[in-house]
């Protein structure tokens, strides 16, 4: 069950680093780098690793969600199977 809760916690810190890498994308400069080849394939790269990103937060979010849902049904279930066993041995 605790393995359960956590997931959710380490899927949502992976979209955190993923997330913190393209703000520090954004604070790179290609121009600097002196050619003008770099700086279309550095702005290509951006939008490729914006657009996953927003796909990786909406899978995470999703699987949060589900998550929360099993995490709520294994619960109940474990209550009522406890509930079930203390009525059947009194």
């Amino acid at each position: 069950m605790n393995a359960l809760a956590q997931l959710p916690k380490d899927l949502q810190g992976c979209a955190d680093e993923l997330d913190h890498g393209l703000k520090a994308l954004h604070g790179a400069s290609a121009a600097g780098l002196g050619f003008d080849f770099l700086d279309g394939s550095c702005k290509h790269f951006q939008g490729k690793w914006e657009y996953g990103l927003k796909k990786v937060q909406e899978c995470v979010k999703t699987l949060h969600e589900g998550l929360d849902q099993v995490q709520q049904s294994y619960a109940q279930t474990e209550q009522g199977l406890s509930s079930a066993l203390g009525a059947s041995s009194s």
